[in-house]
């Protein structure tokens, strides 16, 4: 059985879980965390150009205190059928048989969740988009979810620009019909440290209003499943410096974009 004390929350498209840890050390990483997703979004497009969103993603936790201490990326053909939980494999992390459990425990709890779930809502608007087809929602894509970078006090994100084409002019990418999936999963650990799996892919098939609990169609996939993953401690020497100006920048989204205390272990299989 996972530890008691497990507690689980939504931060925008990551999915996390944690034992009891340092107040001081949990509202840091959530506000880590939250800026640079935001940061991210507002350099690309999340669903139309995931991997330039996930490289600002990446390059943002480093830039704001994250040290990384390990790094993993492979990609995977999909089962007949499969479901997220089923990517989020125990060898991608160094999790104890415990941790694994919390995290099985948690998944299986937002699969149960109904479409009109609050918390559902909040990583599904995060996770899941589509790409030359209807939005999530029904509505077209904003940029609600973006945040202003700092001029001064904070370093620029850097973002990665589309190389030009031959005759000097930046092709325009052709969006085909598809969806995306982009889910960070992982665990807090006591000491600022984050072990974080990104589990990414695009499919032609629709989603479904409960994406934890939707088996997907492997014929239906457009290339591989990605599977990132991230381990790193977010330095309090660094991160001081950042501490006051990233609340601030935060503020009015934390409670569109957090949910906390998921009653996860109150769920059963």
């Amino acid at each position: 059985m996972p530890d008691a004390n497990y507690q689980a929350v939504i931060n925008a498209g990551c999915l996390l879980w944690m034992p009891t840890i340092n107040e001081q050390e949990y509202r840091d990483v959530m506000t880590s965390l939250l800026y640079v997703q935001l940061a991210a979004n507002k350099k690309h497009p999340s669903f139309t150009a995931p991997d330039l969103w996930q490289e600002v993603f990446m390059g943002a936790l480093k830039q704001f205190g994250w040290a990384p201490l390990k790094a993993g990326y492979r990609s995977r053909s999909a089962d007949a059928h499969f479901r997220l939980a089923q990517l989020i494999a125990a060898e991608d992390l160094p999790l104890t048989r415990g941790q694994q459990q919390a995290g099985e425990r948690l998944c299986a709890y937002v699969a149960s969740l109904p479409g009109t779930d609050k918390a559902l809502q909040v990583l599904q608007r995060n996770i899941a988009g589509y790409v030359g087809m209807d939005a999530v929602d029904g509505g077209e894509a904003d940029d609600s979810h973006a945040v202003d970078l700092p001029r001064h006090s904070l370093p620029e994100v850097v973002a990665v620009e589309p190389q030009a084409s031959a005759s000097g002019l930046r092709a325009a990418p052709r969006a085909s019909p598809h969806a995306v999936v982009a889910v960070h999963v992982g665990m807090i650990l006591p000491g600022r440290r984050i072990e974080l799996l990104t589990v990414q892919f695009a499919t032609r098939e629709r989603l479904a209003t409960n994406l934890f609990e939707q088996q997907f169609d492997g014929a239906k996939l457009m290339g591989t499943v990605q599977i990132k993953s991230f381990v790193g401690e977010l330095s309090e020497l660094h991160y001081a410096s950042f501490r006051e100006r990233l609340e601030s920048l935060v503020g009015e989204h934390r409670a569109r974009e957090v949910v906390e205390r998921l009653p996860f272990q109150e769920y059963t299989a």
